[in-house]
């Protein structure tokens, strides 16, 4: 009777065999050669791949390395070649927005958006990037999170309040520093009045002013 098998092991004819797994992020094209002389499959419907086995790889989709593809030959625990896969996981990331944040996770051949928050909105680049190759996009290709929407008013409205806030911030302290230059100016003015009140009334004459005592 056939006895369990340990892990990486399987049967080949009637032997129980080390056998090399597939690279990670890999998937097989072609077996070259078995490495012995029958085609039998594992529980799990694959064919094991015992010392001495050949095959080419490439990279899974969602992976990507080096090359297109890569001959590699099993010594029964791993494998050996010229070369061996490198594929990595594809995914991209994104700089942060302080008013906004990007949604999609950067899997592979998934595209992701550009989400702001309440009262802004997106303005100056890519709102949205598909991910078909480990990145990082330049943060001045992307676009960024300002004020504006139905919130605040668009992007322009909002440039155009700053300006007229500025305006009218210009015009009130022009106002006062006029109010106070003019005030300063009368002062002498409405003293000699107030004096000319006084002497008129020393001399008992009812006229506001005494001539010789006007501005």
């Amino acid at each position: 009777a056939l006895g369990p098998l340990k892990p990486g092991q399987a049967w080949v004819g009637r032997e129980c065999s080390d056998t090399c797994p597939t690279p990670p992020g890999t998937r097989l094209e072609r077996i070259l050669d078995l490495g012995n002389s029958s085609w039998t499959l594992d529980r799990w419907m694959n064919v094991p791949l015992a010392a001495g086995a050949v095959i080419v790889v490439s990279c899974h989709p969602g992976f990507l390395g080096a090359l297109q593809n890569w001959t590699i030959r099993c010594d029964g625990k791993s494998w050996h070649g010229k070369e061996l896969p490198d594929c990595t996981e594809v995914r991209c990331t994104f700089p942060l927005d302080p008013l906004g944040a990007w949604l999609g996770g950067g899997a592979y051949n998934t595209t992701s958006y550009l989400h702001c928050n309440d009262g802004y909105i997106p303005i100056g680049g890519r709102t949205s990037v598909k991910c078909t190759r480990p990145e990082t996009p330049s943060a001045s290709s992307l676009a960024r999170c300002a004020p504006g929407g139905s919130a605040a008013g668009d992007a322009g409205a909002w440039r155009s309040g700053l300006r007229a806030s500025g305006l009218w911030s210009f015009l009130g302290v022009a106002g006062a520093a006029s109010a106070l230059v003019l005030g300063c100016w009368r002062e002498p003015g409405q003293g000699r009045r107030e004096a000319a009140a006084r002497a008129a009334a020393l001399v008992g004459d009812d006229s506001p002013t005494t001539p010789g005592f006007g501005e």
